[in-house]
């Protein structure tokens, strides 16, 4: 369906497609934030960002540590909580916080406590009505008590970091996860509640082949995920330094990765996804779709 267009490939660009892109950012002025918040009206959405994962992946680019460090996790929180303190006095009267999302990292690298702690802080200072709630979770440290606590808050919406289920390429990038772990994690965010399930992919890994690609495919599709985000590896170790761990002469040429993206493309809308943009796909029925 695509046509490549290696030269177009090799400009370098930024990776995310949020407007303005990160490459846009600059200085704010004094009062900005505060300006903002002031001025919003009508439903809101609140972001929170966990910078922690229990294991930190070879491959990974964002702005994580490790969990273990108890010090560095508490001393994050505490200034979390009175951040929403903070912003719930500034939001005006009339506004409605409507969906809440936590990022990482994994956000469930934290205490299953403290994030109910961090639940319990948005009701107590800010306007929430009938919000729903989404977060991102690591199928290595997803526990059974984290099934409950998800099921106490409401959580219906989830992605999970799938990656690859193939072992060679998992054990390159430092993310080993057996399809039991995966399968197992499913079930339990189902029992949970979770109605809109979200498995992240990447395509460009070490040692990945087209084969190995189809396989995380199909159990993905087998697996039912109602929303698919399939990610192309950027090896930049200049800038990841954790990144020197994947040799690069192990990754797939230009050529390959562009062949992985349509190989995505036609299988997920053949299995009968909806595409969405370049790299994220939903069933019909899913939110995202509609």
């Amino acid at each position: 369906m695509w046509t490549y267009h290696p030269d177009l490939l090799a400009k370098p660009v930024p990776r995310y497609t949020s407007y303005p892109t990160a490459a846009d950012f600059g200085p704010l002025e004094q009062g900005a934030i505060e300006r903002a918040i002031a001025a919003a009206s009508g439903d809101i959405s609140l972001y929170l960002h966990i910078p922690f994962c229990e294991q930190i992946c070879y491959y990974c680019g964002c702005n994580t540590g490790k969990s273990g460090k108890r010090a560095r996790v508490e001393s994050y929180l505490a200034a979390l909580h009175q951040e929403l303190a903070t912003v719930a006095s500034l939001l005006p009267q009339g506004a409605r916080v409507r969906r809440i999302a936590f990022g990482g990292g994994s956000p469930n690298a934290i205490l299953p406590d403290e994030f109910l702690g961090l639940v319990t802080s948005l009701h107590a200072h800010l306007p929430m009505f009938a919000p729903e709630w989404s977060i991102e979770l690591d199928p290595r440290s997803l526990t059974r008590e984290w099934g409950t606590v998800l099921r106490d808050v409401g959580i219906t919406r989830v992605s999970m970091g799938v990656q690859t289920f193939a072992h060679h390429c998992q054990r390159a990038i430092g993310r080993e996860q057996s399809l039991t772990m995966i399968c197992q994690g499913v079930d339990l965010l189902r029992r949970a509640g979770v109605t809109s399930l979200n498995f992240d992919l990447m395509y460009g890994l070490p040692h990945q082949t087209e084969a190995d690609l189809e396989d995380s495919l199909a159990q993905t599709v087998k697996l039912g995920a109602e929303r698919v985000a399939v990610f192309g590896y950027a090896h930049v170790p200049h800038l990841v330094p954790r990144q020197t761990m994947i040799p690069a002469e192990a990754l797939p040429g230009a050529a390959a990765r562009f062949m992985m993206a349509n190989q995505a493309h036609e299988y997920l809308t053949a299995a009968g996804y909806d595409a969405i943009g370049f790299d994220h796909f939903a069933l019909p029925a899913d939110p995202m779709a509609r």
